[in-house]
């Protein structure tokens, strides 16, 4: 037996308990993906709304986020098989949780960014 057959002999699970832990840590990362993509698909009138976009313009924006998902899926993939699948996993995870929660207080950051407020309206 080579290597790469034992290396891919090693890498096949077979706990059952264990297959649907890894099924549903998947399922759940995918369930995440598509709730922001259809989020966004909703937001479309605010989004056209906030930034004066037209609805290609915002047809772009909703297809630039799917397309960056799309291209980001063989080189992480990659990596994953470089550098082990689940610590590339989880951090993209964290990656993709920390870009939502910065997405989600975003307007209340611009309200009290300081190049946003002046001198006079600054807090005493």
């Amino acid at each position: 037996m080579t290597t790469t057959e034992h290396e891919a002999r090693a890498a096949v699970v077979d706990d059952p308990r264990r297959r649907r832990a890894i099924h549903l840590a998947v399922c759940i990362a995918l369930m995440a993906v598509v709730a922001s993509v259809s989020g966004l698909n909703v937001a479309q009138p605010q989004l056209a709304d906030s930034f004066g976009a037209s609805q290609t313009g915002v047809l772009w924006i909703v297809n630039g986020y799917t397309l960056t998902l799309a291209a980001l899926l063989l080189p992480l993939g990659a990596a994953g098989d470089r550098w082990g699948r689940r610590p590339v996993f989880l951090t993209g995870l964290v990656v993709f949780g920390a870009a939502n929660v910065a997405a989600a207080v975003a307007p209340n950051l611009r309200r009290c960014w300081p190049p946003a407020c002046s001198a006079e309206s600054a807090p005493r």
